[in-house]
């Protein structure tokens, strides 16, 4: 019941080259990265000033005023618990020494500090208590929610919404830099986080569901109120595949041209990173990716 279809907001409609236009929450190991590429791409395409970083919103934008556009990505919360203990433990502080598969109760442990309704409370626009209001109060004030387990179908959306070419809304992956991440000093490799029997007994837990039930709902919400948008948009699967067939073809066009802050091996390159990049990692290759459309 707290679903709904995310309306349609032109560009012309909150877009301004001066002050914060576009207000991105960007949400810790929620596809945030992807996210603020596409923010970033907006801004360089249509000139929308960009106010993105991480921080909870109602901090950041809690008393926006001026017209502008809200965003959001949330993602299953099991999955963005999970990577960020293997991001900050496993990875950064490489936790449990050198090896790449700690047991369940180290993972556990970790699991248990992360904040109840973390995402929920991250993205609220209030410090009120977090309830099924706030997530009804959340779905109703954002202009969308961006699916991060469905980040395709989601750009697509979101370009119907803005009433902009899909084309402004490419990216390479970051996948190409690598499973590594600079850290301003070096790059380290990234563990890719794994589950086991043992997390799912703890995910399925009154002590985790309890924690992070309006997560679980906010998440299940973002999902009904994507489908019930697609069901509005004409041609939806065309426009889909059409994306993602452009979206292959950048991939492959622009792939040995696009340099992230670490090499495929490990290794600082950040001159290379600085004129491919937008911004640390993200929105690499753009120039290439502009070239390749200019030509199509």
């Amino acid at each position: 019941s707290l679903r709904r279809v995310w309306n349609p907001k032109p560009l012309h409609t909150w877009c301004r080259n001066e002050n914060d236009s576009l207000l991105l929450v960007k949400v810790p190991k929620s596809a945030s990265s992807t996210a603020a590429a596409i923010a970033l791409r907006i801004q360089d395409w249509h000139g929308c000033q960009t106010s993105w970083k991480h921080g909870r919103a109602s901090e950041l934008f809690g008393n926006r005023k001026q017209p502008s556009f809200l965003l959001a990505p949330v993602r299953d919360p099991e999955s963005r618990a999970l990577s960020s203990v293997f991001f900050h433990q496993i990875s950064f502080h490489r936790g449990r020494g050198n090896n790449n598969t700690p047991p369940d109760s180290y993972l556990i442990q970790h699991l248990a500090r992360i904040k109840p309704n973390y995402i929920t409370d991250y993205i609220q626009l209030s410090d009120d208590v977090i309830d099924t209001d706030t997530v009804e109060t959340i779905v109703n004030s954002y202009d969308f929610l961006m699916v991060a387990d469905r980040m395709d179908e989601s750009i697509v959306v979101l370009s119907w919404i803005m009433s902009v070419l899909i084309a402004s809304f490419l990216t390479m992956s970051s996948k190409l830099g690598g499973s590594w991440y600079y850290t301003g000093n070096s790059c380290i490799e990234l563990v890719q986080p794994m589950r086991s029997d043992g997390l799912d007994q703890y995910f399925a837990s009154d002590e985790w569901r309890a924690s992070h039930r309006m997560d679980r709902l906010l998440y299940q919400v973002a999902n009904l109120s994507l489908d019930a948008t697609i069901a509005q948009i004409p041609n939806f699967r065309v426009r889909l595949r059409d994306f993602q067939m452009l979206q292959s073809r950048i991939q492959q066009a622009c792939g040995n041209e696009t340099h992230f802050p670490c090499s495929s091996t490990g290794e600082p390159q950040l001159d290379l990173a600085r004129s491919s990049c937008y911004l640390r990692d993200f929105g690499c290759g753009h120039s290439c990716i502009d070239h390749y459309i200019s030509s199509l």
